[in-house]
């Protein structure tokens, strides 16, 4: 069975764009659930991109064979008619709350290198995302095709830097503080549910960029790559002392690559910021009418704006760990499916 290699490509962009948010390019996200562990927390980014390719090669296989079109119906495939209900509810809050973040961060973002208001950043993004809302499906994958090489190419430009450059010793200043936190696993599980539950809601309206079962399958496993590959890079960042002190830490130490770095990856921010914005958008304005699409958009970015202005760090730190916790319950039906999805394919 051949390869489309432009779909599989499209693919593994979407994938890669729902998860790696502002958040996650900031370092926020890395230090929090993994960074702060050393040596352990290396482990759990290992087990999470071993993960993430489990998961996305079952979920597109899925979604493919089953012809699954919304986020409702993957839902109900996985946990019934009833219960597929209330988890499809509680997945679109979490897709609202995500977006609320990406507007943050953006925020944060204005404020910390363009001092500029914070308002001003919120604003900004939610224009942009509007914009793109509205051509639906197909404004959501050219965009993730076109922004996420750019991003993809800054988290691992900083990781290559720390890793020639950067000071060598920074693992062992964190040896105190993996005898107080030693839960890596949890929260390495923690950090994959809460994923998890917003990367259906946006793939599944991929359908149609799934011509065979192969083409799925590399999607999966590509989108995989490109998250390990940003996630071990900015987790290597992260041993820098100090490196949590503030909202945007990768950005801080990317000015140590020079002023023309740090702009730089200020764009690699925003556009992991904008990626993640849309696709969670996008899976949440999937269960507007098409008709009555537009004033959704403009309640879901009016909305998100004011729930931003609680602030980027707080976000992260609350939002992420509630859904997280709540999610494992997820993560196990999805795992459990995605193995049966393999071994329908003969792939295990």
């Amino acid at each position: 069975m051949k390869t489309n290699a432009a779909s599989a490509f499209r693919l593994a962009c979407v994938y890669t764009g729902a998860v790696l948010g502002a958040g996650f390019a900031s370092g926020q996200e890395i230090w929090r659930f993994f960074g702060r562990f050393g040596w352990w927390g290396f482990w759990g980014m290992c087990l999470t991109i071993l993960f993430f390719a489990f998961v996305g090669c079952g979920m597109f296989l899925k979604i493919y064979r089953l012809a699954l079109s919304s986020y409702t119906d993957f839902c109900k495939e996985l946990f019934g008619k009833k219960s597929g209900k209330f988890f499809s509810i509680f997945g679109n809050c979490y897709m609202g709350a995500t977006f609320c973040i990406m507007l943050s961060g953006s925020g944060a973002l204005f404020q910390q290198e363009l001092h500029l208001p914070y308002l001003a950043g919120i604003i900004s993004m939610a224009a942009v995302c509007s914009v793109v809302f509205l051509f639906g499906i197909r404004g959501t994958v050219v965009a993730n095709t076109i922004l996420t090489p750019i991003m993809v190419l800054g988290m691992v430009a900083l990781g290559a830097y720390k890793l020639l450059f950067g000071d060598q010793s920074t693992m062992n200043a964190l040896h105190e503080l993996i005898c107080i936190n030693d839960n890596w696993l949890l929260s390495a599980l923690v950090y994959i549910s809460y994923n998890l539950i917003s990367i259906p809601a946006v793939v599944c309206g991929m359908k149609k960029y799934m011509p065979n079962a192969a083409t799925a399958i590399w999607g999966g496993l590509l989108g995989s790559i490109f998250i390990g590959v940003c996630g071990l890079s900015i987790y290597y960042v992260s041993l820098y002392p100090d490196f949590y002190l503030t909202q945007m830490p990768a950005l801080t130490y990317a000015a140590f690559m020079g002023k023309h770095f740090k702009l730089f990856y200020g764009l690699t921010i925003y556009i992991a910021m904008l990626t993640t914005a849309i696709s969670c958008g996008q899976g949440v304005l999937s269960l507007a009418p098409e008709n009555k699409r537009l004033p959704y958009t403009f309640l879901l970015c009016g909305g998100g704006g004011l729930l931003a202005l609680l602030g980027f760090s707080t976000l992260v730190g609350y939002l992420y760990s509630f859904f997280g916790y709540v999610g494992l319950f997820i993560t196990a039906i999805v795992c459990k499916e995605c193995l049966k999805e393999l071994k329908i394919q003969r792939i295990l």
